[in-house]
């Protein structure tokens, strides 16, 4: 994930791994008191019957497993990695 209003290369991301899974039964409903945030940001209300078959949407939880972030590195190697190219560092929380 990463603010694409950034300008291109000043920005950071976090990248993740994760497993999803679609929402069912109750777990729609508080799915939808979340998604798609407040509507005095723009956001279109949804309905259960607009994220459930037959419908096209769904909505899906993530469940993360591991965080990382690109290594902040400006040129040259790395002094941690010892790595001269981009590459990810772990991020613990």
């Amino acid at each position: 994930m990463f603010d694409s209003r950034q300008p291109a290369g000043t920005g950071q991301a976090v990248y993740m791994v994760a497993i999803a899974e679609e929402l069912s039964g109750t777990d729609v409903e508080r799915g939808l008191e979340v998604y798609p945030g407040p509507a005095d940001r723009g956001a279109r209300r949804f309905e259960v019957d607009d994220v459930r078959p037959p419908a096209a949407y769904r909505l899906y939880r993530a469940s993360v497993s591991q965080h990382s972030t690109l290594c902040p590195r400006s040129s040259g190697p790395c002094a941690e990695h010892g790595r001269a190219f981009d590459h990810r560092t772990a991020v613990v929380l």
